[in-house]
């Protein structure tokens, strides 16, 4: 297939040539993030920890997208959630030098990025994780990253059922990290309602989480449409400027595996989401 760069002063060339400086300086980071991680007093321990973790992450998708090479990109991401987890395992347990920051669901991102590698249960070890801490979360000031992660966390999970009525989307059962008095329904409309407002360019991900809940194949489709259409604009100035979602859509390879984890057989021919990325669709329905 022939791929279509929309972005703006970028050859294909100055893209790879970007993407293998990147690398290469993750390369070079990674032994002094483990000798840092390894360091319970250092003063900024939590950002070593993310640090160390991402950079993990960032080989993972670039040894992929420069090279093609699934295996580096599997061992990688296994060794990116352990790091990530023990912030918030460390935090939890009141250890000092974690920053209340490193523990919101800004995360998300992240679990994306490990869902987008296929492996279903480290994902799932990395939700695990992720949310109920409401007054670090309401600390980041903006409620996208919370309307994004939770539907995610409990469709990956398999926290919910759609009820008839006016609380449709309602929890039935528990799930880590998660108070009782925060119920599931609003998130899909608040992230709606933030994407509208701040991101335009994202509403497609409201219409790919309602789709996953509503098991209605072509909403899912008609979200991940509108996500690629607008790719472009997003890569240039929004939140996928400068990060790997600029050359590969990484959320939405993410949640296309989630999609095919659930039992809803996407498909999408497009070099953002490539077809050898996507896992083979389940035949059990949580």
């Amino acid at each position: 297939m022939t791929q279509i760069d929309f972005r703006k002063k970028k050859t294909k060339q100055q893209l790879r040539d970007r993407c293998e400086r990147i690398l290469e300086t993750a390369y070079e980071l990674i032994p002094d993030d483990e000798a840092y991680a390894q360091d319970k007093s250092h003063v900024r321990r939590s950002s070593m920890l993310w640090f160390l973790g991402t950079n993990y992450i960032t080989v993972a998708l670039l040894e992929y997208l420069l090279n093609n090479n699934h295996k580096l990109m599997h061992l990688y991401m296994q060794k990116a959630v352990p790091p990530l987890k023990q912030i918030y395992q460390e935090y939890d347990a009141g250890l000092p030098n974690i920053d209340a920051s490193k523990v919101a669901m800004t995360d998300i991102d992240l679990l994306l990025s490990v869902l987008a590698s296929g492996n279903i249960g480290l994902a799932k070890d990395f939700s695990a994780v992720l949310g109920g801490r409401r007054e670090e979360e309401r600390s980041i000031g903006d409620q996208f990253w919370e309307a994004l992660g939770y539907p995610v966390k409990f469709i990956l999970e398999g926290c919910f059922v759609k009820p008839s009525g006016e609380n449709k989307h309602r929890v039935i059962q528990g799930t880590a990290n998660y108070s009782r008095d925060m119920p599931f329904w609003p998130w899909v409309d608040i992230l709606r309602r933030r994407c509208e407002k701040l991101h335009p360019n994202l509403v497609g991900l409201a219409d790919i989480l309602d789709g996953i809940l509503d098991r209605n194949l072509d909403l899912i489709h008609a979200g991940f449409a509108d996500l690629i259409k607008n790719h472009h604009k997003e890569a240039e100035s929004g939140l996928f400027y400068s990060s790997e979602n600029e050359d590969l859509l990484i959320w939405g390879i993410g949640l296309a595996n989630l999609c095919r984890y659930k039992g809803l057989d996407v498909q999408i021919d497009h070099f953002l989401i490539p077809q050898d990325l996507l896992i083979p669709c389940s035949d059990s329905v949580e």
